[in-house]
């Protein structure tokens, strides 16, 4: 398992996004880090490797959950229950309990046993991306998406909480508990993991039709279709719809920013390019370092196409300084590699 840094960024309540500090190479590695299990007032932790598993079993005497809920699921704060538990209960808590020995695939084949729990299928869909094994995902993930509202309350009912690790462009992986984002961006994954992006994209333009502000709908969206059909004039007026009036609020923010600048020069808008990319790298505070790499490479493309030599080449150095193998950076400043 390759080492991974990653800085967080909270988002939305539940949500935080995670950046990677050293680029695509470093971000791309297993999904996934460690699994936490801990009783109440104690916690041990137990790395897993090749996961994206965060999960925490709590036990002791009654009183209320270390952490909060997410905003999916029960509601926030309710303590886990700590009297007899239903048979999928306790099916579910078995499942847990080999997920957290790192046996994977058996852990899977028992959340498939009683599938019909939402958060089953979540945890057997979730599993199945960690392992890459992309068909396999979709039935489990499609049904956690139709029950989205109810996800969350059986993990919560045994006292765990899980967070699973989500890659959602080279630049940004999003940490997400069950519920409806992380449910349809681990669907997206599989169906693009299977080669069959197109389902994927109308998966995403319902839920930005539902949620237009919602960057993380905006942002995987506009990453899948870029890379799936970026030479497509109409695709690519289509994430310029979709990127529409977002301003730079956030680290998710700025990287829908980044899709919305590479759209604009792709059709040759290279003034309008400029402008969104000037407001995209106005700010660097709380912008990690791959997601400002990423914006200044697209920046000095965009000073090059527009003759700003000297522009492209202030931003080329600044990259150089931080990291020299990054992408083409050093042959366009004609540096040895």
């Amino acid at each position: 398992m390759s080492f991974r840094f990653f800085r967080r960024f909270r988002i939305a309540p539940g949500l935080q996004l995670n950046v990677s500090r050293s680029g695509p190479s470093l971000s791309m590695g297993p999904r996934g880090a460690k699994m936490t299990v801990g009783p109440r007032g104690t916690r041990t932790t137990v790395g897993i490797p090749g996961t994206g598993l965060h999960y925490s079993k709590h036990h002791g005497r009654g009183g209320r959950s270390e952490r909060g809920r997410s905003r999916q699921g029960a509601s926030a704060g309710a303590p886990p229950r700590t009297g007899p538990r239903n048979a999928d209960e306790e099916a579910l808590l078995d499942a847990a309990r080999v997920w957290e020995a790192g046996r994977i695939r058996e852990a899977i084949g028992m959340l498939g046993r009683i599938g019909h729990l939402p958060d089953a299928a979540w945890s057997a869909g979730m599993l199945l991306l960690t392992l890459e094994a992309w068909q396999e995902a979709v039935a489990p993930l499609q049904a956690a998406v139709s029950a989205a509202p109810a996800l969350g309350e059986s993990l919560h009912a045994i006292g765990a909480s899980v967070t699973m690790s989500l890659r959602i462009t080279p630049e940004c992986e999003l940490d997400c508990p069950p519920g409806e984002e992380s449910a349809v961006l681990g669907l997206v994954e599989a169906l693009q993991g299977a080669g069959d992006p197109v389902p994927a994209v109308k998966l995403l333009q319902e839920r930005h039709r539902a949620e237009p502000r919602n960057p993380l709908f905006a942002l995987s969206l506009a990453e899948l279709a870029f890379d799936v059909w970026k030479h497509d004039e109409r695709a690519l007026q289509e994430i310029l719809r979709v990127t529409d009036g977002f301003d730079n609020d956030s680290a998710v923010h700025a990287a829908v920013l980044l899709y919305r600048t590479r759209v604009l020069r792709e059709l040759g808008h290279l003034q309008a390019a400029r402008g969104v990319i000037m407001s995209a790298t106005r700010r660097t505070k709380d912008r990690p370092d791959a997601l400002l790499l990423a914006l200044r490479h697209e920046r000095a493309l965009v000073h090059e196409a527009l003759g700003e030599h000297a522009m492209a080449r202030d931003q080329l150095e600044r990259i150089l300084a931080r990291d020299s193998r990054y992408l083409d950076v050093a042959a366009r400043l004609g540096q040895p590699r």
